[in-house]
């Protein structure tokens, strides 16, 4: 799990409902599902794991305590700006 140094994103919601994956690709499985309107804290961001052009961003759903990446251009403000380590 990524440091949590990203002081942003309490309010970010994603597109409809988003797998939260346990790695920073799409074939990575999943650990759960964000929705819209619930609340995203974000960790930071990375790049991708895969050859699939995205950035990740590593969140914990506020509302249900799930933590996983998330594809950036599937937040509403398209994600962490801050860099993982």
């Amino acid at each position: 799990m990524p440091e949590d140094i990203d002081g942003g994103g309490w309010y970010a919601t994603a597109y409809g409902a988003v797998k939260m994956r346990s790695g920073a690709s799409t074939g990575c499985p999943a650990n759960g599902v964000a929705y819209a309107g619930q609340a995203l804290d974000y960790h930071c961001f990375a790049n991708p794991l895969a050859d699939d052009d995205y950035n990740w961003t590593y969140t914990r759903n506020v509302s249900t305590g799930v933590e996983g990446w998330i594809r950036n251009d599937l937040l509403t403000d398209h994600g962490s700006k801050v860099k993982c380590r």
